[in-house]
């Protein structure tokens, strides 16, 4: 029978053990007195999120940055594991800085009141720092001491450059003459694309029939919405100006996830060069005499004239710009592309949504007013779509020490609402939050008003081009499916619905899943 014999630990052994012991107690001691005993000793501040390793926050925060914090703990639920389904406000620790997470929708309305103490200017300045502002012209930008303090489109006086920035973006947007001029611009290219003749020579066309083409969804909604949107914004020089600009969005769009990680540059060259490329573009635009520019739309000109008397070069103008075509062209392609992706994988929504939506297209017009007014279940397969596939977060910064949802929070407090898990709440939405509902909202119009449903921000940031995104996909959908005959390319395979990419960062709209797409067969309706 074998013997175990057992040999004291001597000399190295026994030091190494030693210190092992030693650092484990001095890390339970750690552990208990940050998020055990701190809590209780400081019970107006906010619970804090507990981790194991002191330094752990230090080296995720080097990688990733904040969003990449909220794809895991969203992700594996830990906030609920630990603090229970509270919606309480809890805080999370990186790099030396307190991020407070907002999770009760109740909590949403009480930040978008607080203007005075809880701000978002230093995030700005940070993104305008990436887009190569210097100090001096982010000051200027923030300067409330103009000579001449901008007028809004509602005659109430606003006083630094980055302020009218956002009241340029409602002028356009939300007066009636101006969402019309853009509107006679964006919806008949969009028209146009949707035509045979067009349709059968695209570059998203993969393959050809005497009657039919085999269209890759995800290909034209990107090449015509992003196209589509640039140029009416901008008229056509910008594309003379660089002929391959699509392309080089197509790889900031796609890479864009990197910026919210802060990689380093060596690991970032391509979404660094994609920057650089639409600023590069951006730049010979604006240097560019305007007669020589036709076709600008107001925010345009309105944006170039404030930078102008602000003090910004060129290429500072251009970086501005480039962020705001960030905005102007990021989600739509996005949700169109799911929109269509829903209805070809389902027959039964297709057949009633085209029944809905037919009496709007008539020979070669549509109706925008019956889309937008008498297609209740278009509606509703709209704000289901962004309701499952948005991402993003709002971020905000304390300025001064503040009482919010009931806790005191210090100044330099960073304050986030990640959108997604508002949109995926099991109190707010039920039992079937994580499945797909086209009739959701059709059962119940008053969820589009609910503080968990924010597809489009809100507050002051609430996005002014919610109206024209919804009109331009409602065109889509409907000249595409009345006047096509469209189903799903087999091609001896099986296609799968698109995964959704929530593995990256970003903003609005989620993209599918790299490699995933929907192949259309796509044939002309016998009249």
């Amino acid at each position: 029978m074998m013997t175990l014999i057992f040999f004291p630990l001597q000399g190295t052994d026994a030091f190494i053990l030693s210190t092992f012991a030693c650092i484990l107690f001095l890390l339970l001691l750690w552990r208990i007195y940050r998020f055990t005993i701190t809590p209780w000793l400081y019970p107006q501040n906010p619970r804090e999120l507990p981790y194991w390793i002191p330094c752990e926050s230090e080296y995720i925060a080097h990688w990733h940055s904040y969003f990449t914090c909220f794809v895991l703990i969203y992700h594996f639920g830990r906030h609920r594991v630990y603090f229970g389904n509270t919606k309480a406000l809890y805080s999370i620790t990186l790099a030396g800085e307190t991020i407070c997470v907002i999770t009760g929708g109740d909590d949403i309305g009480e930040l978008y009141k607080n203007t005075s103490t809880i701000t978002w200017e230093n995030l700005i300045k940070d993104m305008y720092t990436f887009v190569g502002l210097s100090p001096k012209s982010i000051n200027g930008m923030f300067n409330e001491d103009r000579e001449q303090p901008g007028l809004t489109g509602f005659g109430v006086p606003t006083r630094s450059a980055h302020e009218m920035t956002s009241e340029y973006h409602r002028q356009q947007l939300l007066s009636t003459a101006n969402h019309e001029i853009l509107l006679q611009r964006l919806i008949p290219g969009l028209q146009e694309n949707l035509s045979w003749d067009v349709l059968k020579q695209h570059s998203a066309s993969e393959r050809k029939s005497q009657d039919s083409i085999t269209l890759s969804l995800w290909a034209w909604c990107n090449e015509v919405i992003i196209n589509g949107s640039t140029k009416a914004y901008y008229g056509p020089k910008i594309f003379e100006i660089n002929p391959h600009l699509l392309r080089a969005i197509i790889t900031w769009e796609e890479t864009n996830w990197k910026f919210f990680y802060h990689l380093p540059n060596l690991m970032a060259r391509d979404m660094m060069d994609a920057k650089n490329e639409v600023i590069d573009t951006l730049c010979r635009y604006f240097e560019t005499p305007q007669e020589e520019r036709p076709g600008m739309l107001h925010f345009v000109t309105a944006m170039e004239a404030e930078m102008r008397s602000s003090g910004l070069s060129n290429r500072e103008t251009a970086g501005i710009h480039m962020l705001h075509l960030w905005a102007i062209t990021g989600n739509v392609y996005k949700a169109a592309f799911w929109i269509i992706a829903y209805l070809v994988h389902d027959q039964s929504l297709l057949a009633r949504i085209r029944e809905e939506v037919a009496p709007a297209v008539k020979g070669e017009s549509v109706n925008l007013n019956h889309l937008t007014e008498n297609c209740p279940r278009l509606e509703s397969l709209f704000n289901e779509v962004l309701r499952v596939n948005s991402a993003g977060a709002l971020a905000r910064e304390v300025i001064a020490p503040t009482l919010f949802a009931g806790k005191m929070l210090r100044k330099g407090t960073k304050l986030m609402i990640p959108y997604r898990q508002l949109h995926l709440d099991d109190d707010a939405w039920g039992p079937s939050t994580h499945d797909f509902d086209p009739e959701r909202f059709l059962r119940d119009k008053s969820l589009t008003r609910s503080h968990n449903y924010r597809p489009f921000g809100g507050g002051s940031t609430l996005c002014p081009g919610r109206f024209l995104a919804r009109k331009a996909i409602y065109t889509i959908v409907a000249v595409l499916f009345c006047r096509y005959d469209v189903t799903l390319d087999q091609g001896g395979v099986n296609q799968k619905f698109p995964r959704l990419d929530d593995t990256t960062a970003g903003i609005g709209t989620m993209a599918p899943m790299h490699g995933y797409d929907v192949k259309l067969v796509v044939k002309p309706k016998e009249i």
